[in-house]
């Protein structure tokens, strides 16, 4: 599981690399569909039609609140929209592969099983000259606010990881995957307030329309979430 979610992050960087962030970020807000579907089949996970219906009102409103003014005419290449659905079939696979070790192995058994798995995946790259000297190189050139601010941020997905998993040892991979993408509506949140405080930070879109569009997106979400959980 930790080995799959890695190459399904490398897929993912490699798409974002050749596209806009907020447009990879739609196409990679998909894996709950795969999830469900791989869970149908290897756990027997079947829900209403309701359920299916709020999984996907979740992830269009998770692609709307990505979306960026006067971008949706210009159609994305089609080699990076297949990196990207290969990131969520990646994903998709490790989500399901981990409700089936849980199902089997205690939560703290898993867990360290998944993160070797990962630094498995990761810490060789390391081993390669090119790219140690290339990261000693840029890691020299940060101050020491955003240092701090990675390891923060390495600190938060860590513990978002820990919970992600443990609700998946609690109940079914289907609607844990898909209410993890009620993540964008924090991301949104989080930038209006980083906006408004320190405008030079980060330059987010707020202006009326674009903020209805994703209220609009949020109430999806929020509908989404109501019929999966009811």
């Amino acid at each position: 599981s930790g080995v799959l979610g890695v190459v399904g992050y490398y897929a993912y960087a490699f798409a974002m690399k050749r596209e806009e962030a907020s447009r990879i970020a739609a196409l990679t807000s998909l894996y709950p569909a795969f999830v469900a579907i791989l869970a149908a089949i290897f756990l027997n996970e079947i829900f209403s039609i309701k359920s299916y219906a709020g999984i996907m009102l979740m992830i269009f409103g998770a692609t709307l609140i990505s979306y960026k003014k006067g971008k949706f005419y210009k159609l994305v290449p089609l080699a990076v929209v297949i990196i990207a659905v290969v990131a969520n079939i990646f994903w998709a696979i490790e989500q399901t592969a981990s409700k089936i070790s849980l199902n089997s192995y205690g939560f703290l058994q898993f867990f360290a099983g998944y993160m070797m798995g990962t630094l498995f995946m990761t810490a060789p790259s390391l081993i390669i000259p090119h790219f140690r000297n290339n990261f000693v190189k840029e890691l020299k050139k940060l101050k020491r606010n955003v240092v701090l601010l990675l390891i923060f941020s390495s600190a938060i997905w860590a513990i978002g990881i820990i919970l992600f998993f443990y609700s998946a040892s609690l109940g079914p991979i289907t609607l844990v995957s898909a209410l993890s993408i009620i993540a964008p509506f924090a991301v949104l949140l989080y930038t209006i307030v980083v906006t408004k405080i320190w405008q030079k930070i980060l330059k987010e879109e707020i202006d009326r329309k674009t903020l209805a569009l994703k209220l609009f997106a949020i109430a999806l979400i929020f509908l989404g979430t109501y019929l999966i959980t009811t």
